[in-house]
This record gives structure tokens, C-alpha cells and sequence, in this order.
């Protein structure tokens, strides 16, 4: 049973995210700068490619075994692209190839190395024009995590 907290949950996503290095299946590099892993809401991304870890929420259900709380967390994670050509068709295609990546690191190992049960990853891509964000393509990111929590 995978017992673990939200702390060790992000620190584990930010870990695991910073692992697409843009070698094998992944298109882009996250792990050359501790500036491609930020923390909280950005006005504008410090750099291109880059992800946020944005926000963390979740609701309580009591689960087994008894005494125990199975918990369903879910992390905003949001991801900004350029474009090869500063073209929306280029932006949208350029944040899809991002939302691939985020999506193949994190199902990777949906147990987060035995950190949580499981993950399930939803996303959007879209040109950032949509967030007054020109020459960016953005990605919007649910990761929905299952983990258990004992009390006390």
C-alpha cells in the first residue's frame, strides 16, 4: 500500500517531469535548468519550454482498510512552448508535442515509484494567443492521483 502525503506527491511530479530530456520518444528538454520546473501561478514563463506545477486539491474519502484514507488528489500542471514559426498552427502543434511529453513521462510509472497508486493524466493544448500570451504554445495538464494516507 502506498501510504504518502501531498509534499512528496509534487516533489515526486517535479522529479519525474524534469525527466524529459528530449531524447528517445520526447520532443522537448525540461531538465537542463532548474528554471523549466516552476512552482505556482506565473505571470509569463520564465523561459521556453518550461511546466508548472500550478495547484494541488483533493477530496477525503474514508477507504480500505479501515482506518486508513484513500485519498484522490488531483495537480494542475501547466506547460508553455514556442512554436517552430510564430504561427498558430505552429504554437497549437508545438504544445500538443508538449502534452505529449508531460503525458508520456508521467504514464511512464503511473505508481511514481511505488509514491502513490495510480495517475491518470487529462489535457488541453491550445495557442496561448487565447491567454495573451503571443509566440507561446500552452498546455493545461489535470494529473488525478490516487494514494492512501494513514491517520494521525
Amino acid at each position: 500500500m502506498a501510504v504518502s502525503d501531498p509534499g512528496t506527491i509534487l516533489t515526486t511530479l517535479a522529479t519525474t517531469l524534469a525527466g524529459i530530456d528530449a531524447t528517445g520518444s520526447y520532443t522537448y528538454d525540461l531538465s537542463d535548468s532548474d528554471d523549466r520546473i516552476q512552482w505556482g501561478a506565473l505571470v509569463a514563463p520564465p523561459l521556453v519550454p518550461c511546466v508548472t506545477l500550478m495547484d494541488y486539491r483533493e477530496p477525503v474519502q474514508h477507504g480500505p482498510p479501515l482506518g486508513a484514507y484513500e485519498r484522490k488528489g488531483q495537480v494542475s500542471v501547466i506547460g508553455y512552448v514556442a512554436g517552430t514559426e510564430d504561427t498558430p498552427k505552429q504554437r497549437l502543434l508545438a504544445a500538443c508535442d508538449l502534452l505529449r511529453d508531460i503525458r508520456l513521462a508521467l504514464e511512464g510509472d503511473r505508481g511514481l515509484g511505488g509514491v502513490i497508486r495510480d495517475l491518470v493524466v487529462e489535457g488541453e493544448a491550445f495557442d496561448g494567443l487565447e491567454w495573451g500570451l503571443s509566440q507561446l504554445g500552452v498546455v493545461v495538464v489535470q494529473v488525478g492521483i490516487t494514494y492512501v494516507d494513514l491517520p494521525g
